[in-house]
């Protein structure tokens, strides 16, 4: 007992001590490199950057409007630790000041300060800031496709647009969003790939358009059930089964196409024999006696009324009675 209470107060005080021996920066100073002191811009989307400094392990980002000073600010307009030396904020037209210190769990730098104006434009000049889906080509197994963006001053409504890849936005997939709200969630009404973009409207303009991203639906699949993986004596005419792809890939009633292929190793690449089902989640599968005794590999591909077909899944390994 005395032994643990031992290395139970080195642990504590060594932890209260990591405070103490993690370098002091409050002498420390942040070179700005983005934006530039009093910089009068256009664009709505400003990317903050500084200097990475030694010793600190994040940086506290503030912006007030118009100024910190008591007697002038009107709104703390952000308030945010990153651990990144760069961050990427939207603001509407109007004037700024913001400033950003470094920080450890010890201490603190001063704040550096700087003014920023962001000039009001016409709103069709104005550019539309999607943040969700992230990546330029979005791969998904579900039919309801998350959008997320930022505010565009004065739009009075927000339009996704989905298209398919040969059809140049002429007669898309259009979801309109109200001004207010600034997330959505489309849903496809079918699998394949997809390219899509936003705009805002303001009733009387249109806003730029976002930059154009790919949605890929792809088809889920199915989880293997019986045989289990490794599963000894299994009948020469048995009935297999599985589960469907989870619901969330699935689209309405649908009715799906089962391939269940048949391999003799876990490694061959051409199944020896195939068996296919319809809208089913069991089927009776039928091997010739030259199968009597054989180790074998089964796994499905999942194919939809459209022809789009799934991953194969892995392969449960069985061996037939004799």
């Amino acid at each position: 007992m005395k032994n643990m209470f031992i290395v139970f107060f080195i642990v504590i005080l060594f932890d209260n001590c990591s405070a103490v021996f993690e370098k002091s920066i409050a002498n420390a100073s942040i070179d700005i490199i983005l934006p530039a002191d009093s910089l009068k811009t256009k664009e709505y989307t400003q990317q903050f950057y500084w200097e990475k400094v030694t010793g600190a392990t994040r940086y506290r980002l503030q912006i007030a409007q118009p100024s910190f000073a008591s007697n002038l600010i009107q709104s703390m307009v952000e308030d945010t630790i990153v651990t990144a030396t760069s961050v990427s904020i939207t603001l509407n037209p109007g004037e700024y000041e913001w400033r950003v210190r470094a920080e450890n769990s010890g201490s603190e730098t001063n704040y550096v300060t700087r003014k920023l104006y962001v000039l009001q434009t016409s709103f069709d000049t104005r550019p539309m800031s999607v943040t969700l889906p992230t990546s330029s080509t979005f791969i998904t197994y579900s039919s309801g496709v998350r959008f997320t963006w930022n505010e565009v001053q004065g739009a009075e409504e927000y339009y996704i647009q989905i298209d398919t890849m040969t059809g140049s936005f002429i007669t898309p997939l259009v979801d309109s969003i109200s001004g207010s709200q600034f997330e959505a969630t489309p849903v496809l009404k079918k699998r394949g790939t997809y390219k899509w973009r936003m705009y805002a409207d303001s009733s009387t303009m249109q806003s730029q358009y976002s930059t154009t991203g790919y949605i890929q639906f792809a088809m889920d699949t199915a989880s293997l059930s019986v045989p289990a993986n490794n599963a000894l004596n299994v009948g020469q005419s048995s009935n297999f089964t599985w589960t469907k792809p989870p619901s969330t890939n699935l689209i309405g009633s649908e009715q799906l196409t089962y391939t269940i292929n048949i391999y003799n190793s876990n490694t061959a690449t051409a199944p020896v024999t195939t068996f296919t089902f319809v809208g089913a989640e069991t089927g009776l599968v039928a091997f010739n006696s030259t199968y009597k005794g054989q180790v074998l590999y089964w796994s499905i591909v999942v194919t939809d009324s459209y022809g789009v077909s799934s991953m194969s899944t892995s392969r449960n390994k069985f061996t037939l009675a004799p």
